[in-house]
Order: structure tokens, then sequence, then C-alpha cells
């Protein structure tokens, strides 16, 4: 297991301070489409909600602490890669340093006492963890009774079905799976990652899809416009119906009090 946590860990250490950035380049939506629009799917599903506290679990570069100004709140930060933690940090000092809190540190024991957070995000983290029932039950420990918890996970969907189908072809391009190959251990539908966060004393209040990948994967790299076209369509017609679609199925739970 140790070893694991480490190839992991050397994983998002070498992304930090380059490939990461360019996921959230507005310039390179074709590349950042994904983490994009997964950001928008967060900042929706927050609407509404009052809380003076937020912990995003595996805060990576600190893509959200925008969050710090846009609530007003204290923002607490913490991811397993170093580097990550590091380019964080820079961010923060242009955003609000007073009210964002950033530490290295392990989902799995987690640095806070108990009851402490209002909301706690969890994007792009249970799908890295090889039994996520230590980990969940962390962010339990911390969280506030009827506290928010905001969880995303990448899911099975069609596209990785059809890509599946094609690594058995001859003279595969492998490039993409490569990447990940040994990092993640599970891809989460809607059905697996309620269910199993119903059973540690979450209910579900709202969820979205979003990033719906219909057309083939080397159809969607070369022709990106027609994919970001197809996706937001599918976006605002009827994304529910269209969830089996979708990269990211990202829900809004409130823990039992």
């Amino acid at each position: 297991m140790g070893k694991e946590k480490d190839k992991i860990k050397k994983h998002f250490n070498g992304l930090a301070t380059g490939q990461w950035q360019a996921y959230y380049d507005k310039k390179n939506i074709h590349i950042s489409y994904n983490f994009l629009t997964r950001k928008e799917a967060v900042l929706k599903l927050l609407r509404g909600t009052i809380f003076n506290n937020i912990l995003d679990v595996g805060c990576g570069s600190g893509e959200y602490l925008d969050i710090a100004k846009i609530y007003s709140c204290q923002y607490f930060g913490i991811d397993f890669s170093a580097k990550m933690i590091e380019v964080a940090t820079e961010k923060s000092h242009k955003a609000k340093p007073n009210n964002i809190n950033l530490c290295c540190g392990n989902a799995e024991s987690l640095p806070y006492e108990n009851r402490y957070f209002d909301v706690i995000l969890g994007i792009g983290l249970i799908e890295y963890f090889e039994n996520p029932i230590i980990m969940i039950e962390e962010l339990k420990r911390v969280l506030k009774p009827c506290g928010i918890l905001i969880m995303q996970s990448y899911q099975y969907s069609f596209y990785d079905f059809f890509y599946t189908l094609l690594q058995r072809l001859p003279k595969r391009d492998t490039s993409v799976s490569k990447k990940q190959e040994g990092i993640m251990h599970k891809q989460y539908s809607k059905n697996d990652l309620d269910k199993i966060l119903e059973k540690h004393g979450f209910t579900v209040l709202d969820y979205v899809y979003n990033n719906f990948r219909i057309i083939p994967h080397l159809f969607e790299f070369r022709r990106p416009s027609v994919y970001i076209r197809i996706s937001e369509f599918l976006t605002r017609v009827c994304p529910r119906h269209f969830g089996f679609f979708a990269a990211n199925y990202i829900a809004k739970y409130q823990l039992n009090s």
C-alpha cells in the first residue's frame, strides 16, 4: 500500500507545475473543458448553502481557492502532494490569504478537530483509494452534523466502455491509459457513490452530471469543438437522462444528524 501511495504522490508532484495548469486554462478549452465545467458544476451545487468554513480534500494546486472570496468564508485545503500545495500557496497570496489555510497531508488522517467543518469538497478524490472507507470516515468525523459533502467521481461511462474495446485492437494508442495506469483504483457510477456514502450516514440532496462524451475517443481529440458542442447541448437539454455518457458524477450530500 505504501508503494501505491508513493506512486500517486509522484504522479501529482510531476503534474503540479506543468500539465495540471493547462487543465484549467480557458485558452486551451479542448484540454481544460472537463475540469472547468466540473468546477462550474461544483459551484452550482454550492448555491444556497450557508457556511462559514469549507474543507477541500485533495485541493490540488488551489483551483477552488476563490470560494474564500465568493462566500467570505474560511477555506481549508489539504493535499497529498507537496508540490501541489506549493503551487496553491503561491496562488493564495493573490487571493485572500487571511481566509486561506493550506497544508500537505493524508485524507485518511486529517489534522482537524471533530465536527469542525460546515462543508467538505472531495473532487477527484475517491477513485484514488483502494479502500475508501477510512477516508470517508475521516470526512464524516470532521464534518458537522447536517453538514454538506460535495463529492465527485470519474465514472465508468460509455466513453470508457468504447475505449476498453479500442484497447483490444492491434496497434492501439495506449498513451492516455498509461498515464493513469495503477493510479485510479475504481471509477464510481452514481449508484456506486450514492450507495457507499448512504451506508456511512449521508443523504443525497442534489446531483449533476458533466462532460458528456458520446463520440469516440480519437474523434474527440481530432474534433474537440464538435465534442464540446454536443456536451453543452446535453447539459442544457436533459443531462440526467444521459448520465451514462457523462465523465463525471457530482453530488451534494448531507450528513445525517
